[in-house]
């Protein structure tokens, strides 16, 4: 193969890969419409364990991943708390 043929091919597989990501890459945007898909039951007092994990959970998750839209930081948010704890060591949930 002639250093052209490769470099056609590599722009090929570019535009491919390009394609590829804007037709089927992901968003930040939540879910489709409609009803959920499951149902989550959270019991009315949780063991030790669980509130530990309660915890965690909000400390460190809830940010991204909240049940309620409201809860949930936008993409500038979640990018800024990304690039502190990157840089600073500070917590992600803090």
């Amino acid at each position: 193969m002639s250093l052209k043929q490769a470099a056609i091919l590599a722009v090929l597989a570019a535009a491919v890969g390009v394609a590829g990501y804007l037709l089927f890459g992901g968003s930040d945007e939540a879910g489709g419409s409609g009803p959920p898909i499951v149902a989550v039951n959270v019991p009315v007092t949780l063991s030790a364990r669980a509130q530990i994990g309660q915890k965690t959970y909000e400390a460190s998750c809830a940010a991204c991943h909240a049940c309620c839209p409201a809860r949930r930081l936008d993409a500038d948010q979640r990018h800024k708390r990304l690039i502190a704890f990157d840089q600073e060591g500070s917590e992600p949930g803090a």
